[in-house]
């Protein structure tokens, strides 16, 4: 009998700053714009594994998986009613069970987005 389980927990938290041009004190706020910044946090972990069972002699033997931890971090602010600019961070490490067939592996990204409307 094959057995395949996953388990995974998610934490998340977010935070707006409504007007967050008064902290910066930027002259020539956007008439009708709430500059806010927006902050968002995820942590997140996850085992997935596959188990072979053979009942008959008691015997169990894990033949896939991974353990995963992963972080995201997003922060966005209102420019204007037009341009929001956002920065991005994510970090997933992956850990196998089975350390025989693959190897642990880490993958990191981060960035800066500028987003344009031309909607009326």
């Amino acid at each position: 009998m094959v057995e395949a389980t996953t388990k995974g927990l998610t934490v998340g938290v977010g935070y707006k700053i409504v007007g967050f041009n008064t902290v910066l004190k930027m002259k020539g706020s956007a008439q009708g714009v709430s500059n806010d910044l927006t902050l968002n946090a995820d942590l997140s972990l996850q085992n997935t594994k596959a188990l072979i069972r053979r009942i008959e002699s008691n015997y169990t033997q894990p033949t896939s998986g991974t353990n995963t931890f992963s972080v995201n971090f997003t922060a966005s602010y209102i420019l204007s009613k037009r341009i929001t600019v956002a920065m991005y961070f994510s970090h997933q490490a992956n850990t196998p069970v089975i350390t025989t067939g693959s190897y642990p592996t880490t993958s990191t990204s981060y960035g800066l987005s500028l987003n344009l409307n031309l909607a009326r």
